[in-house]
């Protein structure tokens, strides 16, 4: 079974569409960030702030990675858009807090 043109042009279109709003909404809250603009830091006003050094960033090389995957024809950009993507994982890892127990129970032993 293949999938018509129609519907494949519509899938990119609608993943280019997603990265693009990723990539504004990240350099939004890192500009937030940057100018100390609460109404920027967050997603929706009242909300938690957006972590920068994890979160945002993390968004901002999900969205890149996204785009440069998809949108690429030369093998540079998509080794590019793979780094990216490795990043996205430890950057939220560290901004969730995951790795700190672990080095809490090291430091006890």
């Amino acid at each position: 079974m293949l999938i018509e043109p129609h519907w494949i042009k519509r899938f990119q279109f609608s993943s280019q569409a997603a990265a693009l709003a990723v990539i504004v909404l990240s350099c939004l809250v890192l500009i937030g960030w940057l100018l100390d603009m609460e109404t920027l830091k967050t997603v929706f006003p009242g909300m938690v702030a957006m972590n920068p050094g994890g979160t945002a960033l993390a968004f901002l090389f999900g969205g890149g990675s996204l785009w440069l995957l998809q949108a690429s024809r030369t093998r540079p950009q998509r080794r590019i858009g793979r780094a990216l993507a490795g990043g996205v994982t430890p950057l939220e890892t560290h901004a969730a807090g995951c790795l700190e127990p672990r080095m809490k129970q090291n430091r006890l032993r």
